[in-house]
C-alpha cells in the first residue's frame, strides 16, 4: 500500500519513536550524512564537467544542482521517517484532534511578523558582538553569489519545507514522545539553533524554533510551520534600517513595543492551549461513548 508519509506526518498518523536530546542531535547528523552520501555522484559529475571546461557555476547548472539537492534532501527525510516509524505502537489519536480555522492560516504567520518587529534593531546590535565564524561568512558569501531567483527558491521554499519536516515533523515529534511540552520545545529549538553552526543565525533560529515549536505542539500542523518558516525567510529580505539617526532611534523603540503587543494579542486570539484541551476532551469523551 502506498503511503503519503508527508501527509501522514502532518496529521500525526505516523507514530515516531521517542527520542532523547542526544538521539535527536544524532538524527540531524544522520540527515546530513545521508544527504552528503546521496549527493556524492552529483559532486563527482560536476567535477568531471569542470575538468572538461564546462562552467557549472551558471544559471542552468545551478538550477540542476538545486533540483537534485531538493531530491536528495527529500530522500533523506523519507529514509528517516521510515527508520523512525514505530509501527508496533498505536498512534495517539489525541494528537490529531486540533481543528484549524481559516483565520489561523493568517494569524499564525503574523506571529513571525510580530517576532521580526520585536527583535528589530536591538537584536542585531547584540548579535554584532558575537563571533560569526567561518560558517557564517561562507553562508553570506554563498547567498550573495547565487542568482536572486535561486536564492528565493532555496531560502523560501526548500529551507521551510525540509527543515520543518526534519526539526518539527521528526525531531520535535520524537522529543514530545519522551519529554514534557516545555522540554521538548526547548530541546528542539536548541538543536535547530545548533544546526546553523554559527552564533548569529543560531540564536535567531533558537528563538524562532521556540515560536514555531509551540505552534506545532498544539496544532500538529507541519504545513502551518512551513508557512511560518517561509514568512520569516521571505520577510527578512525587506527589513530596512533608515539612514537618519532620529528615525533609527524612534523605530528601535517603537517597533519592538509594537511587536510585543502584536505577539501577545495573536497568542491570546489564537488561544492554542485552550483549543487543544477542547480537542483532547472531545476525543476522550467520544472514545468512551
Amino acid at each position: 500500500m502506498k503511503i503519503n508519509y508527508i501527509k501522514e506526518l502532518n496529521s500525526s498518523k505516523i507514530n515516531l519513536s521517542p527520542l532523547n536530546f542526544w538521539q535527536a542531535i544524532g538524527i540531524t547528523i544522520l540527515f546530513d550524512i545521508i544527504t552528503l552520501f546521496l549527493n556524492k555522484p552529483t559532486d563527482i559529475f560536476y567535477i568531471i564537467l569542470n575538468s572538461l571546461g564546462v562552467v557549472t557555476y551558471s544559471g542552468f547548472w545551478m538550477w540542476i544542482s538545486t533540483a537534485l539537492s531538493a531530491a536528495y534532501e527529500f530522500g533523506a527525510i523519507l529514509i528517516l521517517i521510515i527508520f523512525l516509524n514505530n509501527r508496533n505502537n498505536k498512534v495517539n489519536n489525541i494528537n490529531t484532534g486540533f481543528k484549524l480555522r481559516k483565520r489561523d492560516w493568517v494569524l499564525v504567520p503574523l506571529l513571525i511578523v510580530s517576532y521580526i518587529l520585536l527583535t528589530y534593531g536591538w537584536f542585531d546590535y547584540i548579535l554584532y558582538f558575537f563571533p560569526t565564524g567561518n560558517t557564517y561568512e561562507y553562508v553570506i558569501e554563498y547567498l550573495n553569489s547565487i542568482p536572486i531567483v535561486i536564492l528565493l527558491v532555496e531560502t523560501c521554499i526548500m529551507a521551510p519545507f525540509f527543515e520543518e519536516l526534519l526539526y518539527r515533523g521528526i525531531i520535535l515529534n520524537g522529543l514530545i514522545n519522551r519529554y514534557s511540552r516545555k522540554k521538548a520545545i526547548i530541546y528542539s529549538a536548541l538543536i535547530f539553533g545548533i544546526a546553523h553552526l554559527n552564533f548569529p543565525q543560531g540564536i535567531n533560529a533558537f528563538l524562532l524554533g521556540l515560536i514555531i515549536g509551540t505552534v506545532y505542539y498544539y496544532t500538529r500542523s507541519i504545513y502551518l510551520c512551513m508557512i511560518m518558516h517561509f514568512a520569516n525567510n521571505f520577510l527578512v529580505n525587506f527589513v530596512y534600517y533608515p539612514t537618519s539617526q532620529l528615525w533609527t532611534n524612534i523605530l528601535f523603540v517603537l517597533l519592538p513595543i509594537l511587536g510585543l503587543v502584536l505577539m501577545i494579542y495573536l497568542f491570546k486570539t489564537l488561544n492554542l492551549k485552550e483549543r487543544s484541551k477542547e480537542a483532547i476532551n472531545y476525543i476522550i469523551n467520544n472514545d468512551f461513548k
